[in-house]
């Protein structure tokens, strides 16, 4: 059995193109001073100066810089295969604009070792601007909303999301797994890209084991991709269209009919918010950025659908 004074606890970080939260989540996660917690970059080919920046500052810690833009589910992979290799006992996945408490790691292990069965622990997510309000507390797949969705987003922490509980989701801006997960599970799929990859994987590891939520963690989440329509970012409009479409690509005919109709009026209420948004705000090339990279997720997404 492992000593837990001399367990290795990887904690994937992925960059691009943004020292300044890359350099806040990894500064958070030394000032712990917990050495089982080994901080690792992955620099996702950045084109500004923060690979630069990241080597300069961290000449201690492994920098992994691909060859090109491998996206979430990409970088990740790498990060999660040099881990293994370095014979990790446990690896966190960590957005770069999360913020650690010197407290977070333990109860994310005294529950995952809890119970064999157990293979990853998500923690209490709250938002970096408001910490009382909750990013994330546990996430589970939701037919009706077709996608993964982030418990309680939204409500008040001291309100809401306090039970430790059973979840079908690990939602990916950050949780704790045990090695093993990956060894049986195997890594993200690449196809994704960015989003939806987290609830495809999830699929594959509860065929091997539970994935729990507890609220006795918790750490601090800016938002990358957005925190509404009116800010999500291009890419996040292209991609998460596209992928509800790939995710639900091997699901029956009947289930895939729904999907269409459910995307395609999804859809068209967020073009109607962002086109109204347009008029009311001059020259603002964001949201027609938006509602071009939505169009296009729905055409590229419709071709992998019905092949």
């Amino acid at each position: 059995m492992v000593d837990h004074q001399l367990l290795k606890i990887y904690t994937v970080i992925l960059n691009w193109n943004n020292f300044t939260d890359t350099e806040k989540c990894v500064d958070s996660l030394l000032a712990i001073k917990d050495s089982r917690i080994k901080p690792l970059i992955v620099d996702n080919h950045s084109s500004d100066n923060s690979t630069t920046l990241l080597k300069a500052k961290y000449n201690n810690i492994p920098i992994l810089v691909s060859d090109q833009n491998k996206g979430y589910a990409g970088g990740m992979n790498l990060g999660i295969k040099y881990a293994l290799n370095s014979s990790a006992d446990y690896i966190i996945i960590s957005n770069n604009d999360i913020i650690y408490q010197n407290n977070f790691l333990s109860p994310l292990l005294e529950l995952i070792q809890k119970d064999n069965s157990i293979g990853i622990v998500s923690p209490k997510v709250l938002y970096t601007y408001d910490k009382q309000t909750i990013y994330c507390a546990g996430a589970d797949f939701n037919f009706l909303r077709a996608s993964g969705v982030a418990a309680y987003q939204g409500k008040n922490s001291s309100d809401f999301g306090n039970d430790i509980r059973e979840v079908s989701m690990a939602e990916g801006s950050c949780f704790l797994a045990k090695k093993d997960v990956f060894e049986k599970a195997g890594l993200f799929s690449e196809d994704f890209f960015m989003y939806f990859e987290d609830l495809e994987f999830s699929d594959r590891v509860r065929k091997h084991f539970k994935i729990f939520y507890t609220p006795y963690s918790i750490i601090y989440h800016k938002g990358g991709g957005g925190t509404n329509w009116s800010n999500h970012s291009p890419l996040y409009y292209y991609y998460y269209t596209r992928n509800r479409y790939l995710y639900f690509k091997k699901f029956r005919f009947s289930v895939k009919i729904y999907i269409l109709l459910y995307s395609l009026l999804v859809s068209l209420v967020k073009l109607i918010t962002l086109g109204v948004n347009s008029l009311s705000q001059k020259n603002d090339g964001k949201n027609r950025a938006r509602m071009s990279s939505l169009i296009k997720g729905n055409l590229e997404g419709i071709k992998v659908f019905f092949n």
